[in-house]
């Protein structure tokens, strides 16, 4: 079975997008998702093959096209493949194939040049899947393939337009597909990305589980869900619920940037919370009030210079609690409150009970302390230093690829310049910015004690302390000197 990895994007566009995967299905607007648990929806391993099995044993017909010898074998194949592994996925839907009259709609609109069929579960999940009939125009100007929405903010307004590039780079529109989006199977910069389309409705993205099925990334993000049974899906209108970063191995598969993970709280745990808000802690004497989040960040290095945020918060009734913490402090919280006029005022509180409630939380479903930074961690010296870091490289046909480079330091020298370096990254400002941090470094100090980095593959200098509290480091050269194996690529660029 093919890894359906999706490619929608202009050709000025392709080098960025293979650079930065990003967090979301490759559809280019942002999900708002109901909150549930990962396991309502998504599978076992053991139970996807079971799916598969069952599926491939049956005599349904998965997907009914008009004229099916008027495409491909190996097309048709895929399609039914896909099928299978989207609707593994969805075990609590029971899909059929669509009438005809929908789908001849869709075929109309695609000029004639696709075979159209489609899947629904008669409650509002659908999908269709267009192949490309073998009569259809060929484009020997192709250069290639773009897709964008147009029209208004909702889903009813808005229309997919789809196009290609030509060799002069000039654009010919081909379809316009209104209130659907689109999955694209192929490299965009090759016209196969023609064969083989997935739509579904534009508003499908309210839908979380379904919206990540259909697509690579977002199945990987169901499996990741899968496995920590504790984290409930985003929901706008969810008042109630711990949010935090978080990376690991499994996620910068399919987010470059630390990943925001929610757990939806119990009216036990909202009601508990409320009370603890409401009771004046003792503590020590501390500005409360400040114009912005930066101005709190200062003040809190005048108070204790171990403290950094956590890269967790909460939200109860509207309003939004950040912690901030370390090691050996523990127990500031930072609230923002809009005024009348507009304007935002950010508040700080002493209210250890109510961060001990969310830390604890989060490491019992993802067994990651939270309150755990030290800015000391370095004073240690390391025996140790392993880096994994995507390079980009370019074949001779053009093709952007990413090639894994691992190298481990033992040099004493090298490790205490690296040492050096990180601790003067923790003992900075903080910042994480929007960039692709998929290079997992693993340290481990003389202690045996070991601690687990972010860095960003681009040209940015930045690192995350845990995948959850970002720094930045200084020249990427330096860096990359210590790992000269894992980062030639970068160290050629300086």
């Amino acid at each position: 079975m093919k890894n359906y990895n999706k490619y929608i994007l202009t050709i000025a566009a392709l080098t960025c997008f293979l650079a930065v995967q990003g967090c979301h299905p490759s559809t280019e607007h942002t999900p708002e998702s109901e909150s549930a648990s990962a396991a309502e929806y998504t599978p076992t391993a053991s139970s996807a093959l079971e799916s598969d099995t069952e599926k491939e044993d049956s005599k349904e017909a998965f997907l009914v096209f008009p004229n099916p010898d008027m495409v491909s074998q190996e097309l048709l194949r895929d399609s039914e493949d896909y099928v299978i592994l989207v609707e593994s996925y969805l075990e609590d839907s029971s899909f059929k194939p669509m009438e005809s009259s929908r789908t001849d709609a869709l075929a109309r609109q695609l000029g004639g040049h696709y075979e159209v069929a489609g899947r629904t579960d008669g409650k509002g999940r659908e999908y269709y899947l267009a192949l490309r009939r073998t009569d259809a125009p060929v484009y020997d100007d192709f250069s290639s393939l773009s897709v964008g929405y147009t029209g208004g903010s909702t889903a009813s307004e808005q229309v997919c337009q789809i196009e290609y590039y030509n060799e002069a780079i000039d654009p010919v529109p081909l379809y316009q597909i209104p209130n659907l989006s689109i999955n694209v199977f192929q490299n965009g910069s090759t016209v196969q990305a023609l064969d083989m389309f997935c739509f579904f409705p534009y508003d499908s993205a309210k839908d979380t589980a379904f919206f990540y099925a259909l697509d690579d990334s977002g199945r990987l993000q169901l499996e990741f869900l899968n496995q920590h049974p504790g984290l409930s899906f985003y929901r706008e209108d969810n008042d109630s619920c711990i949010s935090f970063l978080y990376q690991d191995q499994d996620t910068v598969k399919f987010c470059s940037e630390p990943y925001s993970c929610y757990i939806s709280l119990s009216q036990k745990d909202t009601d508990t919370l409320k009370q603890l808000l409401q009771k004046p802690q003792t503590g020590p004497e501390i500005k409360t009030s400040f114009e912005n989040h930066g101005q709190i960040l200062d003040y809190m290095k005048t108070v204790d210079s171990s403290i950094r945020t956590t890269g967790a918060q909460f939200s109860i009734d509207g309003s939004t609690y950040e912690l901030l913490g370390s090691k050996n402090t523990a127990g500031y919280i930072i609230s923002c409150d809009e005024s009348g006029t507009g304007e935002n005022r950010f508040s700080l509180e002493y209210n250890p009970p109510v961060f001990s409630l969310i830390i604890d939380k989060i490491e019992e479903v993802m067994g990651v302390d939270y309150g755990s930074f030290s800015d000391t961690w370095f004073d240690i010296p390391l025996i140790s230093a392993s880096l994994d870091f995507p390079n980009l490289t370019v074949s001779e046909d053009g093709t952007h690829t990413f090639c894994v480079q691992s190298q481990t330091v033992l040099d004493p020298e090298k490790l205490a310049r690296l040492s050096r370096l990180l601790k003067q990254a923790v003992d900075g400002h903080e910042s994480l910015s929007a960039c692709p941090y998929v290079g997992i470094l693993n340290l481990t100090r003389e202690d045996g004690e070991s601690l687990q980095m972010y860095v960003a593959n681009d040209s940015c200098d930045s690192i995350t302390y845990e995948g959850r509290i970002g720094f930045e480091y200084g020249k990427q050269e330096y860096l990359a000197e210590i790992f000269d194996n894992a980062m030639s690529n970068n160290r050629n660029r300086e």
